[in-house]
């Protein structure tokens, strides 16, 4: 039987892969909030020229893509920080 305490040699657990996926999770997690913001100012200007009501629906959107972009980087990066535990518990 195998030891589960034992780690594998250096070429074979993965940690460079696993640490590079890792980074380009974050990377996403910031494109999505800039991409959450973007869309709210574009909504919130296209409601404003159709309604006639200027900066007050951009503003108001662009808050909510705001708010909705953080809360989806924060998921993001919980989801990624809870794999990353599950493999270190793991090996």
């Amino acid at each position: 039987m195998t030891d589960p305490n034992k780690k594998p040699p250096d070429g074979m657990h993965g940690s460079y892969w696993n640490s590079r996926f890792k980074g380009l999770l974050h990377v996403g997690a910031g494109n999505r909030m800039a991409a959450s913001v973007i869309a709210g100012l574009l909504i919130g200007y296209g409601l404003d020229s159709w309604l006639g009501t200027m900066p007050i629906l951009m503003l108001a959107v662009g808050a909510l893509g705001f708010v909705g972009g953080l809360m989806n980087a924060r998921r993001t990066l919980l989801l990624s920080d809870r794999e990353h535990d599950e493999d270190s518990d793991r090996s």
